[in-house]
């Protein structure tokens, strides 16, 4: 109680009370920033294996809802007898956005993000404008995917930007493959961020549609993924990362057709 009457009879002096002004506004511009705005979705799709709360047209929402269904079809065609797969989970709870305009504004704070995974809700907008609308979408819902315990290549050009690899390896537009195996002894992720994520997607594509891998990439999951397995399962780093190396030009031609 006595602390209670000295807390009330506080006279703060003029520089504390400026104090606690420029904390209040600094907490009202975060909060502004950063909290999550209210949503209402205007109507909600159920699919076989997912629940869409949307603000897209009905048209719209459908879509998504085939081509979320087709990604689970496909994913669990690949995974489904890893242990960690469970096939009898709860339907995946999926928000979709009329446009970036509203995505950003229920969700600020977001910075240049199209798209995100929060559980229990996979977040994108449709957008209409766009060649491939559900590109953000799938990217993102396969991340709630890999929860059950493809714009990256816009940045194509950044990858294996000359053809001989070891002076791709001291321009730096390619990372050593022990380091993205390892996640050590590379630049900085924050500052190479799409480099990275480059790397990740084509050494995944490659060793998963490689004949001469892709039946081992499973195992590789199973046990983990660390660099001796990588080493046992796949072949000596040095040596994949030769072939990695063809294969990521051979693909930057395909996409300048």
């Amino acid at each position: 109680m006595s602390v209670c009457r000295k807390f009330f009879r506080w006279n703060p002096k003029p520089r504390e009370k400026r104090i606690l002004v420029y904390c209040a506004i600094l907490l009202a511009v975060v909060a502004w920033k950063f909290l999550p705005r209210p949503w209402k979705p205007s109507l909600v799709l159920e699919t076989a294996h997912h629940t869409i709360y949307s603000s897209a047209t009905r048209l719209q929402t459908q879509e998504i809802g085939r081509v979320l269904e087709t990604l689970y079809a496909s994913y669990s065609n690949r995974f489904g007898s890893l242990p960690a797969f469970q096939p009898g989970h709860p339907k995946l709870q999926v928000k979709l956005f009329k446009g970036r305009k509203e995505f950003h504004r229920i969700n600020p704070g977001l910075g240049w993000a199209e798209a995100f995974y929060r559980e229990p809700y996979c977040r994108a907008y449709y957008s209409a404008q766009e060649i491939n609308p559900d590109h953000w979408m799938l990217h993102e819902a396969v991340h709630q995917l890999n929860h059950l315990d493809t714009y990256p290549v816009w940045w194509i050009d950044e990858l294996a930007t000359s053809a001989d690899l070891q002076e791709n390896l001291r321009n730096q537009s390619v990372i050593p493959l022990r380091a993205i195996i390892t996640n050590r002894g590379g630049p900085s992720l924050n500052r190479h961020f799409n480099l990275y994520y480059l790397h990740w997607w084509t050494l995944t594509h490659f060793i998963f549609e490689n004949p001469k891998y892709r039946d081992r990439a499973t195992a590789l999951v199973k046990a983990g993924g660390a660099l001796p397995e990588f080493e046992r399962l796949i072949g000596p780093a040095d040596k994949v990362q030769s072939e990695w190396h063809t294969y990521v030009r051979e693909l930057k031609k395909t996409l300048s057709r």
